[in-house]
């Protein structure tokens, strides 16, 4: 388990295991059996190893399972020789759509708006797709995407994150979380 909470990937994993949990009358809008599963998590889990890659932790016997960004499990698999499994609970896995946007009020707007175009054009995001082992959302450029990439996302449920209520929480999950639960 990542430790360092001001990571986005850590993040989404601390809004995956609060989203069943939420509870407007709970504290920060969780209930706590929500936060008896965070603290739970992080009492068993074992804590990411600086400078240590987590499949070599997982080669070594040293952890049976971790939390890694789907792009990055083809390239860790032909490092290490593994194949990777992923466990998908009933209530779906945390889903992350990255974005880019023009900064409003920008003196740049039309320079911002012709660099969306060319980096979310079909070409680039499949180009992008196939490097970096990505699933892009533009759906024509899915076709340069990896196979196995694409079959383990269109495999996977979504979870469902009340993302509103995320975003106006998440610091505070991650300062409660920091200052109760972490070892």
């Amino acid at each position: 388990m990542n430790t360092a909470l001001g990571q986005a990937t850590p993040q989404l994993v601390l809004a995956g295991l609060l989203a069943s949990y939420a509870d407007e009358d709970g504290e920060l809008g969780i209930s706590d059996a929500g936060w008896d599963q965070v603290e739970a998590y992080f009492e068993h889990g074992s804590p990411v190893v600086e400078g240590t890659d987590l499949y070599a932790r997982l080669t070594r016997d040293e952890v049976d399972f971790g939390v890694i960004p789907s792009s990055g499990i083809t390239s860790r698999d032909a490092e290490y020789g593994t194949v990777t499994g992923v466990i998908s609970p009933e209530d779906g896995v945390p889903y992350v759509t990255e974005q880019i946007a023009v900064i409003n009020g920008t003196p740049r707007e039309a320079a911002a708006e012709e660099f969306i175009d060319w980096f979310g054009s079909a070409d680039v995001q499949g180009a992008f797709a196939a490097e970096f082992a990505a699933y892009p959302v533009n759906e024509a450029a899915r076709a340069e995407a990896l196979p196995e990439v694409v079959e383990l996302i269109e495999s996977l449920p979504k979870q469902d994150i009340d993302w509103a209520l995320t975003r106006e929480n998440i610091g505070s999950w991650v300062e409660k979380t920091e200052l109760e639960y972490l070892p």
